[in-house]
């Protein structure tokens, strides 16, 4: 699930959630918009160790 940069997600998805994750930008970023964070998201998750199940 994605949701959006000001508010998220509704509480009910957030529940179902196993892990939630924030993508920091920088402050003169206006906005990432939902396919580059996305795009960001499954980039550091395949780069990740710990996405691999190396460590925890």
């Amino acid at each position: 699930m994605v949701g959006n940069e000001g508010t998220g997600l509704p509480p009910e998805l957030l529940a179902a959630a196993d892990l939630e994750l924030t993508i920091p930008i920088a402050p003169e970023v206006d906005s990432l918009g939902v396919a580059a964070a996305t795009a960001v998201l499954l980039h550091g998750l395949k780069a990740s160790p710990a996405a691999r199940g190396d460590c925890l």
